[in-house]
């Protein structure tokens, strides 16, 4: 992934990390826990060539939450978005 384009990303998931714990008041360990995920996150997508923000689609992260279908520590919220394709395509 270029600097640049790297550093847009980032520059995103910092602004959010920011948010939730200057506008919210998240404690440190929910900043942790989604700082971990945000790393993942970005990771996969650089893995799968995007590189800027605008190139991140719907499908982008129905791909990334899959792949964290095997993963215990899935959210509920994450479950239910899971399960939409599913539900859409009569395979529920």
């Amino acid at each position: 992934m270029p600097d640049d384009a790297a550093s847009e990303l980032l520059r995103v998931a910092d602004g959010f990390l920011l948010a939730i714990d200057v506008e919210r008041g998240a404690a440190t360990r929910t900043l942790e826990a989604y700082s971990a995920d945000l790393r993942r996150y970005l990771d996969f997508l650089g893995a799968s060539g995007r590189e800027r923000v605008g190139e991140v689609k719907r499908r982008d992260v129905l791909r990334f939450l899959e792949s964290c279908a095997s993963d215990v520590y899935l959210t509920v919220d994450q479950q239910h978005l899971l399960s939409i394709p599913r539900i859409r395509h009569g395979q529920v």
